[in-house]
């Protein structure tokens, strides 16, 4: 068993096929990987499964002011896990992204490559927890 094989980490897209093959391409690596496709059942998915890192990929839409990403940081059990959290490159979600960073997230920004989502995942991963700060 490798150290891959025993991590968990939960993928929120809002887009099936994306998330899909998020999804797929994180078991390759050997991660258990939980779905979610709801932004409104994220904290309580992470919270149910308190998985080792979750992976945010909000590129399309994003709730009022980051509450995804308040709720997870601002849960004494949840604020801990690190987050990657996935915006794309335009004008309109540079506010989103400087305001995930200053939550201590990972920040990719679209479009990144497979790799680069694997390496950050690595990257998170081989942190003491608590230590988000891979960008």
């Amino acid at each position: 068993m490798t150290l891959a094989e025993r991590r968990s980490i939960v993928v929120m897209n809002e887009d099936g096929p994306a998330l899909a093959q998020m999804g797929e391409l994180l078991e390759r690596e050997g991660y258990t990987v939980v779905a979610c496709a709801d932004a409104a059942r994220i904290h309580e998915v992470v919270r149910a499964q308190m998985p080792d890192l979750v992976v945010l990929d909000r590129r399309d839409t994003e709730l009022p002011g980051g509450r995804v990403l308040a709720m997870l940081r601002l849960d004494a059990q949840t604020s801990i896990i690190p987050i990657v959290q996935c915006f794309t490159g335009s004008d309109s979600h540079a506010v989103a992204a400087a305001r995930a960073d200053a939550m201590g997230c990972s920040i990719l920004i679209a479009p990144f490559e497979a790799a680069e989502l694997l390496e950050r995942v690595r990257e998170l991963l081989a942190q003491p927890a608590g230590h988000a700060s891979a960008r």
